[in-house]
């Protein structure tokens, strides 16, 4: 475990330490301090289960912002699900501000501007993971953030059940049973968000929402095959394309959409992984894209920098999974 804290730093020090630390050990932000003051009291302590980072953190009243310039800089394949501690924090993304009790938790994107807002001292459990962890296996996936899990009842209890275990484990474990948490504890988060998502769907509305979820489970497994388009669901599950079509539709999304980000957040995952040494044609035509210069464009549009910057960065981080 890894242990930042102002504790024995100036007060003059303290705010700077703090947003040298958040920067290091989770993402380039842009954190503001809600009252000028000197002390800024502060901390955070750093563990790992598998590819996912668990922080516990304590800090003052604040605004945290990730916006454009941080996303540039700092690209990321990941998401945050906050599980708030103590005090009241208010999460803004996606077009949603939504307050976040003690108990709850809630889901962003690194991949897309956001701010966090704390107007009172605050601790927060913080878990990060590779956005492969999740969004995939939702049938509207921008639905799941900056949407609070209650952990008060259902699945979100027993999720949030689990991450509080998380701040007691045994430093002995070993890397086998941590990813085993991991898994195990990323699966609770999924059930929880799922429930907690709003659905509207009866009769007809519902065989089609359960038909997108299965069809995205054929997409993922098949993202490989260049040729992967509307017409292999239609082959697949042996229905109309207008009906493919309209399924999604319905869902808010469109299959070529779909299809290409799951292929890009792959993509993204092996660039990544410091042990991949292939080269960036290799890993696109890997997933499905033949056309490089495209899978150029539409990744720099999609995690706002190039493939080879991606990579660098991802690579260079000391605390990435």
């Amino acid at each position: 475990m890894h242990v930042w804290s102002t504790d024995g730093l100036p007060e003059s020090a303290h705010f700077e330490f703090w947003r040298d630390v958040i920067c290091e050990a989770f993402a380039a932000l842009d954190p503001k301090a809600a009252v000028r003051s000197r002390a800024f009291p502060s901390s955070v302590a750093l563990d790992s289960f598998g590819d996912v980072n668990v922080a516990r953190i304590r800090s003052c009243a604040q605004s945290v912002r990730r916006g454009a310039d941080q996303i540039r800089v700092d690209p990321q394949d990941r998401l945050f699900v906050n599980l708030q501690l103590a005090g009241v924090g208010r999460v803004v993304q996606e077009g949603r501000a939504v307050f976040v009790p003690a108990g709850s938790f809630t889901i962003v994107d690194t991949a897309r501007p956001y701010r966090l807002e704390f107007e009172d001292a605050f601790e927060v459990l913080s878990l990060r993971l590779p956005r492969k962890r999740l969004l995939p296996f939702m049938a509207r996936p921008d639905e799941v953030l900056a949407r609070p899990v209650d952990g008060q009842k259902g699945m979100g209890r027993v999720a949030v059940s689990f991450m509080q275990l998380l701040l007691d484990q045994p430093d002995d474990l070993g890397s086998d049973q941590r990813a085993e948490i991991a898994t195990h504890l990323c699966d609770l988060i999924a059930s929880a968000t799922r429930q907690a998502t709003p659905k509207k769907h009866i009769g007809r509305e519902r065989v089609r929402h359960d038909f997108v979820e299965s069809a995205i489970e054929v997409l993922r497994a098949s993202l490989a095959d260049p040729d992967l388009n509307v017409d292999s669901l239609t082959r697949r599950f042996g229905v109309s394309t207008r009906y493919v079509q309209q399924a999604f539709a319905d869902a808010g999304l469109t299959v070529a959409a779909h299809i290409r980000t799951l292929r890009l957040e792959r993509c993204a995952h092996d660039l990544a992984n410091r042990h991949d040494s292939s080269s960036i044609q290799a890993i696109a035509v890997r997933w499905g894209f033949s056309d490089v210069p495209h899978f150029t464009r539409v990744f720099g549009q999609h995690f706002g920098c190039a493939p080879s910057s991606f990579r660098r960065h991802s690579r260079n981080s000391e605390y990435r999974s």
